[in-house]
């Protein structure tokens, strides 16, 4: 749902440059409003992954709030229990959702703890991969550099010996 609604925003996005009509223009609000109401569990302030409120991830509740799927004014909280690992985690691949909504909702506040999962994760992760594939470290450096210039901090300045 949340990929679909940020596709046929993209999709939109291209239609006004393009000066082209949008024939699923508001497709996207009605997918928002079927959403929240599948997903969003109102006794917990948060998005459950399977709308069964027993399971909330980070993937999930990350690709919501990137787009912008109601969820009662509570983004902060959300972006909270992203920040401090209160959810399942996100594979490594989909930590830029996370990462993004964080620095999007308050990035002063995130920065830092963005900053030291990115730190944390190298450490962890990065030598097991290096035996599976070494273009890892290609990708890995991507990442980062996506994320320095959102940011404006320069990832090379994390002592990485």
């Amino acid at each position: 749902n949340s990929l679909l609604i940020l596709a046929l925003e993209a999709f939109d996005y291209i239609c006004d440059k393009t000066n082209k009509q949008n024939p699923y223009k508001n497709i996207a609000n009605d997918i928002r409003e079927n959403a929240y109401k599948k997903f969003y569990i109102k006794n917990e302030g948060i998005f459950s992954t399977t709308g069964n409120g027993n399971d909330y991830t980070e993937l999930a509740n990350s690709l919501a709030l990137l787009a912008k799927i109601p969820c009662d004014g509570n983004e902060s909280e959300i972006a909270k229990k992203l920040a401090n690992g209160e959810l399942i985690a996100c594979s490594l691949s989909n930590k830029i959702f996370k990462y993004r909504v964080l620095l999007d909702i308050d990035t002063q506040k995130h920065k830092q703890s963005v900053l030291d999962e990115i730190y944390k994760d190298r450490r962890i992760k990065i030598p097991y991969i290096q035996h599976i594939d070494k273009n890892c470290f290609y990708w890995a450096g991507w990442i980062l550099a996506q994320f320095q210039s959102y940011i404006g901090y320069s990832f090379y300045r994390i002592n990485i010996s």
